[in-house]
């Protein structure tokens, strides 16, 4: 098909001969190769520019690629942003709540009694942890006056 193509082209260039008495009946390629001197430069050359190629279509990958990432990353951190944001405001309102339950009860003198009691309690539980320990407790201290109601 390619031959066919060169040799039509071949045909219609020449044409402008006829004026000199010349008549060319037949133009036929039979083979179509490099000299073996040529053959390993030209396929040398032919690979450099599949090479060139390559490495052009892998570096805009890899370019498109970090666009990717950095896109990805900053959507990402703002996620983490906003859900910190929240967790902060969900946070705040929990000791709000925390606080104003306290208040509520350190406001009646019956409950503030008993959550004073708890937490003398909790604070002797944390100082006695981890083995033989004395511990010496003023008279007047809430513990000490429960062993003195229990008699």
């Amino acid at each position: 098909a390619r031959g066919q193509e060169l040799t039509s082209y071949i045909m219609t260039g020449i044409t402008s001969i006829n004026q000199y008495g010349i008549e060319i009946a037949s133009v036929e390629i039979k083979l179509l190769d490099l000299p073996e001197d040529n053959k390993d430069a030209v396929f040398q050359r032919m690979i450099s520019e599949r090479e060139n190629i390559a490495a052009t279509y892998t570096a805009e990958g890899n370019s498109e690629a970090q666009v990717i990432r950095n896109t990805t990353d900053k959507e990402a951190a703002l996620l983490i942003s906003e859900a910190e944001k929240q967790a902060e405001i969900l946070k705040a309102e929990g000791e709000a709540e925390y606080m104003k339950i306290m208040a509520d009860a350190y406001n009646d003198p019956a409950k503030a009694d008993f959550y004073s009691f708890t937490r003398s309690l909790d604070a002797l539980k944390n100082s006695i942890q981890g083995g033989n320990k004395t511990i010496i407790l003023d008279k007047d201290s809430p513990l000490t006056q429960i062993f003195y109601q229990a008699q």
